[in-house]
């Protein structure tokens, strides 16, 4: 499984999205993962990223959360 990350919010446009793999000590500290489809539609919330294996094909937009915090955006390539 890979995912893209996301560069965080800026307006600066210029920014490179690049290829990388979560590693597992980067989502230690999450407590919640929100699901969206390629559209930004709301899918649901997982707690663990091994609950995408369940998910059908596509690209989906995960964002990871440390309590309500947003700690980070990735798009998931399945």
């Amino acid at each position: 499984m890979y995912t893209i990350e996301l560069p965080p919010l800026s307006n600066s446009a210029k920014r490179k999205l690049s290829n990388r793999i979560i590693p597992q000590k980067a989502t230690e500290n999450i407590t919640s993962i929100k699901v969206y489809n390629s559209n930004g539609f709301y899918l649901k919330t997982i707690k663990d990223i091994k609950e995408t294996i369940s998910m059908s094909s596509g690209i989906y937009i995960l964002n990871f959360y440390n309590g309500n915090t947003l700690v980070k955006s990735s798009k998931l390539l399945k």
